[in-house]
């Protein structure tokens, strides 16, 4: 079963929560709800999450100057879930997964490749780390 935690931000509150819920793998912890100048994001591994946007803070920024395009490619009903993925050449990842609602695996790849051609690789560079967006339908 998974709980979930509606927070605002990463504030010092949002901590706290981390170190009493022991189990934060079943945990979808959001920022609340999304509007069309703000996204719904969702944490995987939250404590990870945090640490690296505290470290790297062109990301916010940068995400959310992406959600008016991520609406106009893949709709209203668009997700994002922040996960830290640490790769043994590289260390760590941010990956922003977007979430289509496209049931279509082919919709959502192709609403992808839009909004990376016409968007989010000539955007890119706004992001000094190693955050990416990727496509999870």
């Amino acid at each position: 079963m998974q709980k979930e935690i509606v927070v605002t931000k990463h504030s010092p509150s949002v901590r706290e929560i981390q170190f009493a819920t022991p189990n934060l793998s079943n945990t979808r912890i959001t920022s609340g709800k999304s509007s069309s100048s703000r996204p719904l994001i969702s944490y995987r591994n939250i404590v990870a999450a945090f640490d690296f946007l505290s470290k790297h803070g062109d990301v916010e920024p940068f995400i959310e100057s992406a959600w008016p395009h991520l609406l106009s490619h893949f709709g209203k009903q668009v997700n994002i879930v922040l996960e830290v993925l640490v790769y043994p050449e590289g260390g760590p990842n941010l990956i922003g997964w977007i979430q289509s609602q496209s049931t279509d695996l082919d919709d959502a790849m192709n609403k992808y490749f839009s909004f990376e051609d016409n968007w989010y690789l000539d955007n890119l560079n706004r992001v000094t780390t190693k955050f990416h967006f990727n496509i999870e339908s």
